[in-house]
C-alpha cells in the first residue's frame, strides 16, 4: 500500500464505478458517479491527518482539483491521492 506523507489521504471510490449513472456506462468520464459527489474508503493517511483515518468514509465533491492529476492505479486498482482539507466531511 502507498504511505502518504504529511496531510494526505488514499481513498478508494465506493459504490458504482466511475462513468456509472444508473444503468448507463459513460466511458469518456472519470468522475464521481453523480454531480453531488461520492463517498470514498479512506485506504490510507498521512501523519498530520486529523479526522480521516484507515477504514473511515468520507465525501468527495464531484468535480475539482483533487481528481485532476491525482488519480493513481497501485496494483490495478484507481486510487486518489487527495489533502484531506479537500474532503467535504466524514460520513457516519
Amino acid at each position: 500500500m502507498i504511505k502518504p506523507l504529511r496531510d494526505y489521504l488514499v481513498v478508494r471510490y465506493e459504490g458504482a464505478r466511475l462513468g456509472v449513472v444508473g444503468s448507463l456506462w459513460l466511458p469518456d468520464t472519470e468522475k464521481l458517479a453523480n454531480k453531488t459527489g461520492g463517498v470514498c474508503e479512506v485506504l490510507a493517511s498521512g501523519p498530520k491527518v486529523v479526522a480521516a483515518f484507515p477504514g473511515t468514509r468520507v465525501h468527495l465533491n464531484a468535480y475539482g482539483e483533487h481528481l485532476a492529476g491525482e488519480e493513481i492505479i497501485h496494483e490495478g486498482e484507481k486510487l486518489i491521492l487527495i489533502r484531506e482539507r479537500d474532503i467535504n466531511g466524514v460520513v457516519q
